[in-house]
């Protein structure tokens, strides 16, 4: 009877430890501070290349940055952070990951070299966008790729335990910044917020709405 007893309780202990491993990843944040270290380093040459008109490099910097989105969406679990985090994180994410998706997806109709040519031109004007940047000093504006800006807070998310001290303070964002809410409201591209038609496997059901987000980012910097 005792052995019975404790094949069960070993059973069900199993049972436990499999669903709440569905939940939570005790090194997730490890995982992921780690994969986004290479999304930078990746961002920083899809960056240069976008900049340069370097279409091979664009190219393989594109693969490698959708690569390491869908690892790290991977590897969010339910409790990896609490709710408004984790879809203020999957939100801007996404919008990485479906933004540079367009460089792969785009056509333009030419031949060959040509045609990397024209693709790499088409994105850079109308997909590649930046964000505006306000300092306090004499209300310059510097204007950064969503890209660079995007990786950074994200980074400062997987760190910090408090939403508003990250979006506070990143690589691009500090203490001498100002305008905050106006910058943030630049980050997501409209087309890229959860909408309601999206299937039940679409990854922006993990992301806010546009409303959602404009709510989020007022009631952080209000």
């Amino acid at each position: 009877m005792d052995i019975i007893s404790g094949i069960f309780v070993s059973i069900i202990a199993t049972i436990i430890w499999v669903i709440f491993t569905q939940f939570y990843d005790f090194n997730a944040k490890r995982k992921i501070a780690m994969l986004l270290d290479m999304l930078y380093d990746c961002a920083d040459s899809f960056d240069s290349s976008i900049e340069f008109s370097n279409y091979n490099g664009a190219e393989i910097q594109a693969d490698k940055i959708l690569g390491y989105c869908k690892e790290i969406f991977d590897n969010i679990k339910l409790l990896t952070y609490l709710p408004q985090k984790k879809r203020l994180f999957c939100t801007i994410l996404y919008n990485v990951y479906y933004t540079v998706g367009y460089y792969k997806r785009s056509w333009v109709g030419y031949d060959c070299e040509q045609e990397q040519k024209e693709k790499l031109k088409k994105f850079k004007m109308k997909y590649y966008y930046k964000v505006n940047i306000y300092s306090k000093e004499c209300e310059y504006v510097d204007e950064r790729s969503f890209l660079m800006v995007s990786i950074t807070i994200l980074q400062a998310l997987n760190e910090c335990n408090f939403v508003k001290k990250a979006l506070e303070n990143n690589m691009y964002i500090n203490s001498d910044c100002i305008k905050l809410k106006d910058t943030y409201s630049e980050l997501i591209e409209i087309r890229n917020f959860k909408i309601k038609s999206n299937s039940k496997y679409d990854l922006r059901n993990q992301c806010f709405t546009k409303e959602e987000y404009d709510k989020f980012i007022s009631k952080i910097f209000e």
